[in-house]
């Protein structure tokens, strides 16, 4: 394992010098602005309490709990309103095929 590092560091240090010297500042630049980050997120992450991020979280499983009852309930409703819209299309049909029934007894 310490032997594949050591060639890996050496594939990465002869790809940079490969590259111009723009190019290793910009590297430079990318990795000092993402230390700067780094160390942003933990001292944000520092602020608030562990206490405060459990029951963050704990509110978002029960929110996203509440968003899939919700979701069945709407495919529930969605299913009943299809079946109650045929019935009603069908006693429409019905109906109408009265109206025309008795058109001709008339």
């Amino acid at each position: 394992a310490g032997s594949a590092k050591s060639s890996k560091r050496g594939r990465v240090q002869s790809a940079t010098s490969n590259l111009s010297e723009q190019d290793n500042k910009t590297i430079s630049d990318l990795k000092e602005k993402v230390s700067e980050l780094e160390k942003k997120i933990s001292t944000m992450e520092d602020l608030v309490d562990d206490d405060t991020k459990v029951e963050h979280k704990e509110s978002m499983i029960g929110d996203m709990f509440n968003f899939v009852n919700l979701r069945k309930r709407v495919d529930g409703c969605e299913e009943s309103l299809q079946s109650h819209a045929k019935l009603i299309d069908g006693l429409r049909k019905e109906i109408k095929d009265l109206n025309s029934y008795k058109f001709y007894l008339d």
